[in-house]
C-alpha cells in the first residue's frame, strides 16, 4: 500500500508543498505448518499460517488466488492464524502487516485446500 506524503517548505513567506509517495519497505510472508507439498489437508487438520514480527495483522480467505478483494476473518488480528480444513475446505489466505510507521502490506496467498478429500455424489 502507498502512503502519501505531503511535504511543506517555506521560503520567504511563500509555502511550497510538492508531494511524494512513499512505499513499504517489507513484504509480510505467511509460514504454513505443517506444509503440504500439494496444499491438500483432510478435513478434521488444523494448519497453522504465521508471519513476521509487525504491529497489527488482519488475515484474510479470498477464493481466487488475489491478495485483494478477500473476506476479513473475524477476529484473525494476530501474528498466527490457526485454520480448521473442516470449516473453510478452500480457500486462500494472506495477511495485511502494518508496521511500526503505519504502512500497511498484504503477503502473497497461501492455498489450503480439502476439496480433494470429498466423498463422491
Amino acid at each position: 500500500m502507498n502512503r502519501f506524503v505531503r511535504i511543506l517548505a517555506v521560503w520567504a513567506g511563500f509555502a511550497f508543498s510538492p508531494s511524494a509517495t512513499a512505499q513499504c519497505t517489507f513484504t509480510p510472508t505467511i509460514n504454513v505448518d505443517p506444509l503440504d507439498p500439494d496444499n491438500l489437508y483432510c478435513p478434521g487438520d488444523f494448519v497453522t499460517l504465521s508471519t513476521e514480527a509487525y504491529s497489527s495483522y488482519q488475515w484474510y480467505v479470498n477464493f481466487s488466488d488475489s491478495n485483494t478483494g478477500g473476506t476479513p476473518i473475524p477476529a484473525a488480528t494476530q501474528q498466527s492464524y490457526l485454520v480448521d480444513v473442516s470449516f473453510w475446505g478452500f480457500g486462500y489466505f494472506y495477511v495485511e502487516a502494518t508496521d511500526e510507521m503505519g504502512c500497511t502490506e498484504a503477503s502473497a496467498t497461501a492455498l489450503i485446500d480439502s476439496w480433494a478429500f470429498l466423498n463422491p455424489v
